[in-house]
């Protein structure tokens, strides 16, 4: 099973604030799991995937 990362560790390990991933997320920019409607989670890869398009040589 992969890892959930909670908005608080996606946040720190981008080094953004938590409104700007909320704003992300809102223009369907990252993918997220839901729990209950309202606890939001982010898949380890989604990241790293995330983060491998954002890299310009």
């Amino acid at each position: 099973m992969e890892e959930l990362l909670t908005p608080d560790e996606v946040s720190a390990i981008l080094k953004v604030s938590k409104a700007w991933l909320y704003a992300q997320v809102q223009r369907g920019r990252f993918p997220t799991v839901r729990f209950n409607g309202r606890s939001l989670r982010f898949k380890a890869s989604d990241i790293q995937h995330y983060i491998d398009r954002q890299y310009t040589a």
